[in-house]
């Protein structure tokens, strides 16, 4: 008798046991959407704090994660680029330059190298042009010419976007960098006219006071590029993130659709995206402050964009040639798995409210600052040269869309979290001024096509193990899923062979290929 109760009570608690894991399984369908455009998505490649293209091993790395596209020469190192030695201009050869075009500072006129670099020690922590040029004149030159970028683009089969001087150089000399290019057997298809002209850094300030003057810049800068190359690609910058550009984006967008109503399909405008964490940030051991954090793009790329006026864009499409985040040290979020998992949430909403067409991941990685790393660079151990965590997740994002002729979302039936944003305060720094609440899927996802196999990415961002019946979606296939603790920065890798049913592991991204 004492038997027969033992093995009921068994029998219950297995079948208990059974309902709670089928419950935890929350049930999530997966239907394809719309139809997008296959982006081109790769790396800012700032080399001055990298190993050399010829670096057989660091190459190798690169080709690793899956890059379409590399951007030269990297980011804000274009404003004072000179691409015929492959490094920024010294404090001696921007003298003349800052002279030519009439800059001053505290109403001074600067005439010599000594005097530059003495005011740029004195005031490098007041404004980015003190600092930039701090920086870049106390590192030791990697030069990085276009024969040795080349190099990386052959050896990683990428595909070139790159970034013209138009602060401290002039139209003939960048379009001898184009012909260069060309004469290097590469036929460049994607430029942008400059770098975050609408920065308050003083030197862009000074050139462009106003988007009258860059949008002079874009036209006659256009009309002499596609004399000489008439089926590349321009990107221009957006604006519009401060009182001096106010309007920029509608002026822009207006002047360019007045001038060249036939080059349309060949204008884009660059969009640069960072979500800028404060302290105290989002406590990312915790339900709540995961939750917020990786649901954070959703609700600050709709207040930026609404702000920076992106819709007056519309008739152009949009490359996003730098985005991840920003953080105050000790670097809490960096290159834990929740830093990658924010990454790819970035991408969805960037992709979902933009008609982004390029991404760049900033950056490929450095010797010295952690946080723009696609790639391990700090330390010569066993990881040197392995993927971050956010270097994983976008070597996903990557492989998706490489050598993809077809991309569609894919709509997601599954619970939707509520989160509420209370107003900016001491407490809670990141927040926008007024309180907010959000709706947010914490599933997204996308098949892409090249002939007739496909490839699947589902990133499941909550906190739950989920089971989805992917019969209607994509055949037998091969899965490579990645998952792990929000706050760990090792992550497991999990690969299985799949038919039919998947189970997507809490905290995971998932490649699954025909």
């Amino acid at each position: 008798m004492a038997l027969k109760v033992t093995m009921a009570r068994a029998l219950i608690l297995i079948c208990f046991l059974f309902s709670v894991k089928v419950f935890a399984q929350q049930k999530t369908t997966l239907s394809i959407g719309k139809s997008i455009t296959v982006p081109l998505m790769g790396y800012n490649s700032d080399m001055s704090n990298t190993p050399k293209w010829s670096d057989a091993e660091f190459s190798q790395a690169i080709k690793n994660l899956h890059t379409s596209t590399l951007r030269y020469p990297g980011g804000s190192n274009s404003l004072y680029w000179d691409w015929k030695i492959g490094w920024t201009l010294s404090y001696q050869e921007l003298v003349p330059i800052l002279q030519k075009q009439n800059f001053s500072f505290n109403s001074k006129y600067i005439t010599n190298a000594k005097q530059l670099k003495e005011l740029t020690q004195q005031n490098r922590k007041s404004n980015s042009f003190w600092r930039q040029l701090y920086r870049y004149n106390k590192k030791t030159p990697k030069y990085n010419t276009i024969s040795e970028f080349n190099k990386g683009l052959k050896a990683t089969q990428s595909i070139g976007v790159y970034t013209l001087n138009v602060i401290s150089s002039n139209l003939n000399k960048e379009l001898g960098m184009l012909k260069a290019i060309e004469q290097n057997g590469i036929q460049p298809k994607f430029i942008e006219l400059g770098n975050e002209v609408y920065a308050e850094n003083l030197l862009t300030k000074h050139i462009y006071p106003n988007v009258d003057n860059y949008i002079d810049t874009c036209i006659k800068w256009s009309e002499a590029i596609w004399q000489e190359f008439p089926n590349v690609h321009i990107g221009v910058v957006g604006g519009d993130k401060n009182r001096r550009t106010r309007e920029w984006n509608k002026k822009l967008s207006l002047a360019l659709q007045n001038k060249f109503k036939h080059k349309e399909s060949q204008l884009h405008f660059i969009l640069h995206y960072y979500s800028y964490f404060k302290h105290p940030e989002y406590d990312f051991n915790t339900t709540k402050g995961y939750r917020l954090l990786v649901a954070y793009p959703k609700l600050d790329l709709d207040f930026k964009l609404k702000n920076w006026r992106w819709n007056t864009t519309q008739p152009f499409t949009t490359w996003v040639t730098e985005f991840n985040m920003i953080e105050q040290k000790p670097y809490t979020i960096n290159n834990t798995w929740a830093h990658g998992l924010l990454v790819s949430s970035q991408i969805n909403q960037l992709i979902r409210r933009t008609k982004a067409e390029i991404f760049h991941f900033h950056s490929i990685g450095a010797e010295s600052f952690p946080v723009f790393s696609a790639l391990q660079l700090m330390s010569k151990d066993s990881t040197y040269l392995q993927p971050t965590t956010s270097g994983i997740v976008t070597a996903m994002w990557n492989k998706l869309t490489n050598n993809a002729e077809r991309l569609y979302q894919i709509n997601v039936e599954t619970k939707i979290w509520n989160l509420n944003y209370k107003a900016k305060s001491k407490e809670n720094p990141n927040n926008l001024r007024e309180e907010k609440n959000i709706t947010f899927t914490p599933i997204h996802a996308y098949i892409s096509y090249e002939k007739v196999k496909a490839k699947l990415l589902i990133v499941n961002l909550s906190e739950e193990l989920i089971s989805i019946d992917l019969s209607t979606i994509i055949g037998n296939c091969e899965m490579t899923q990645y998952y792990g603790m929000p706050s760990k920065k090792i992550v497991k890798v999990n690969k299985q062979k799949i038919k039919g049913m998947v189970e997507l592991k809490p905290y995971s991204i998932s490649l699954l290929e025909e």
